[in-house]
């Protein structure tokens, strides 16, 4: 039932908040907070708002927050709800709210955040109707590109052999043939333009956020965002751009572009023992060439290989909340 003007004047002086303006850093910290408590959309929802709510642009520390809030958010998107969702078939007529009575911008959106805070979380997956994974995707790749526009002529030191490991499962005897014909010719000579910067468009002439200076941890979350949107293919290229900004890669940030680089970049034993051994793969090319720019101690050992192989398992299986570090030695 419609509420009367007294009900719709009583909520309106309850929903509108006094806002005082706060700090970069403790908007990255409530936002690390709503991520710790599994409220994705909420995370997005201050990403896009902090502007007119706070009067501040993000930080570094907020932009990688939402990197990695994006990557988690692949793992709600894959629900058969959500797909639903994103047909739009469970959409609810739009009705009335008492939101829909506060004029000033910047109160209605205060009201909105506190009340999303006392409802029970939804997840979709999705930001502002769009797999989130591939909004984040787009804003890094043109924040980025924005910077740095050099980067649009760098070019990857290796290719792929595939786009995605699952071709091996799902079309065997088509990817042996593919790799007997053109194993030679994709080792030197990219098929086709970038498949990243096919799928993110051209970015806009002036950067968005001009307090964020990617940093190591900022590409170590874009790796993961390559792999959540079957771009596995394009982590050469993404560590030539980190190699061209001089910034140094960890151990733990190359063993997961290893981890996520192989199935793309090899074949079955057989075939690579035909071909001359993993050292002439694109996988073993890949770490020769991470090897002349980092040196033997840049390259993570087996060990912390396969710990990041656990990690992104573990990940995958149990959407668990937690910050990707490597375990104790």
């Amino acid at each position: 039932m419609r509420s009367s003007p007294q009900t719709i004047q009583r909520t309106r002086t309850g929903l509108r908040p006094a806002l005082p303006l706060i700090s970069a850093p403790t908007l990255a910290g409530l936002m690390d907070a709503l991520f710790q408590r599994g409220r994705d959309d909420l995370v997005f929802f201050l990403w896009d708002n902090m502007e007119m709510l706070y009067g501040i642009s993000p930080n570094i520390y907020a932009f990688n927050i939402m990197l990695k809030v994006a990557r988690r958010s692949k793992m709600h998107n894959m629900s058969i709800r959500n797909a639903f969702v994103q047909l739009g078939l469970f959409r609810r007529p739009s009705t009335w709210s008492p939101l829909d009575e506060i004029a000033d911008p910047r109160a209605r959106l205060a009201a909105s955040f506190r009340m999303s805070l006392e409802q029970p979380p939804t997840q979709t997956g999705l930001w502002d109707g769009y797999p989130a994974h591939r909004i984040a995707l787009r804003v890094v790749t043109h924040h980025l590109l924005c910077l740095w526009p050099e980067l649009l002529e760098i070019e990857g030191p290796v290719y792929a052999l595939r786009e995605t490991g699952d071709r091996l499962v799902s079309h065997p005897f088509t990817e042996f043939a593919h790799a007997m014909q053109t194993y030679a010719s994709t080792q030197f000579h990219h098929p086709s333009p970038p498949r990243l910067l096919a799928l993110v468009g051209p970015p806009p002439k002036k950067p968005t956020y001009y307090n964020v200076v990617p940093n190591e941890k900022s590409f170590h979350l874009l790796i993961h965002l390559l792999d959540t949107n079957d771009l596995a293919s394009e982590i050469p290229l993404v560590l030539a751009w980190m190699r061209h900004l001089s910034i140094v890669p960890s151990q733990w940030t190359i063993a997961f572009a290893l981890v996520y680089w192989r199935p793309v970049s090899t074949d079955s034993p057989l075939l690579e023992a035909m071909k001359g051994g993993l050292g002439r793969s694109p996988y073993g090319r890949l770490v020769g060439w991470l090897t002349a720019w980092l040196g033997e101690k840049g390259i993570p050992s087996d060990r912390l290989i396969g710990k990041a192989m656990r990690s992104v398992e573990y990940f995958k299986t149990s959407n668990p909340i937690f910050e990707d570090k490597p375990e104790k030695r």
